[in-house]
């Protein structure tokens, strides 16, 4: 588990004042095993609900937002007792199902001392594109990322490293003996990255090769999401973009050009599929800022802005 999420989930949990909590973040970076590993430690039991994974669920919500009611129903299909300050009830895969996300709001409002996780990984699309009713104000959000290299470093079994360097003064030098092996970890962490299956298989194994695979599956499924989840008209150019970031990224100018990505496209005829894959969490824009001056974002130039794409691999 990732200790920082953990130790925020904690702070959650024991907080008088707490919301139901949003956890977004890309697809398999661990959300939900995080949230299922923080119940069975912290709570006499979990209630788990995939709205992906059955669509029954979703029906619950859509004859009222009535939560005395909508709690019994969940009861029974799922033969479990949800108890105030003993149950963690989990809805996973939210944005599949829109008033369930609505009603976030009234269990802030009429049942605070419930423990309520929801966890999304295609949030931001869908709240873009599905004219989903967002509570706002209503819920607390964390961000989940990819493992870091902190935290690909202790995975290994590191943690010595941090230890040490973490009260290390920024102008003393690293001894050889010390920087070597963070340079030869980093060079790891940039092959494997920090998807936790990919990691752990790296941890268990240390075979370069299972690890592509499940890079690859990973990759897969992303590139399935496209055809499932954006719209038809924005398919190919949002593949055609997907395969082209990490191409245009990996030369020397470190800059992404739509006109690039194929011969006679124009950024009007692409800026849509971009920003499908920033709201989805897939690519993070970067605005050039050639005068570092405060407020930054008063010397940002956004017509000559690259795309980066998260730590997927």
């Amino acid at each position: 588990m990732k200790r920082d999420i953990i130790n925020k989930l904690v702070e959650w949990k024991d907080n008088s004042r707490r919301k139901p909590l949003l956890l977004t973040g890309v697809r398999q970076c661990g959300k939900t095993h995080t949230l299922k590993e923080f119940g069975n430690k912290y709570f006499k039991n979990v209630c788990y609900i995939n709205f992906e994974a059955d669509s029954k669920y979703a029906s619950v919500f859509d004859y009222d937002f009535d939560i005395e009611r909508i709690l019994r129903e969940i009861s029974l299909i799922q033969q479990c007792k949800i108890t105030e300050g003993e149950t963690l009830l989990i809805f996973d895969e939210i944005q599949e199902a829109p008033r369930a996300l609505t009603a976030l709001k009234y269990f802030c409002e009429n049942k605070r001392g419930l423990h309520i996780a929801c966890a999304g990984s295609l949030l931001g699309v869908a709240i873009k594109h599905q004219n989903i009713s967002f509570p706002v104000g209503k819920v607390n959000r964390m961000q989940m990322y990819p493992l870091s290299f902190r935290e690909f470093v202790s995975a290994l079994g590191y943690d010595s490293y941090l230890e040490m360097f973490s009260d290390w003064s920024v102008d003393r030098e690293i001894p050889p003996s010390y920087a070597n092996e963070l340079e030869h970890l980093l060079k790891e962490y940039y092959i494997i990255g920090g998807m936790p299956e990919a990691v752990k298989e790296y941890v268990e194994t240390r075979n370069f090769e299972t690890v592509a695979e499940i890079q690859d599956e990973i990759l897969a499924d992303y590139a399935d999401d496209f055809s499932k989840h954006a719209p038809i008209s924005e398919h190919d150019k949002i593949r055609m973009i997907w395969d082209s970031v990490p191409k245009q990224l990996a030369k020397e100018n470190n800059k992404f050009v739509f006109s690039h990505v194929k011969e006679g496209k124009r950024a009007h005829e692409l800026e849509s599929a971009l920003l499908w894959l920033k709201y989805a969490g897939l690519v993070h824009t970067v605005e050039l800022v050639q005068n570092a001056d405060t407020p930054l974002s008063a010397y940002a130039d956004a017509t000559n802005s690259p795309a980066q794409l998260s730590p997927l691999k």
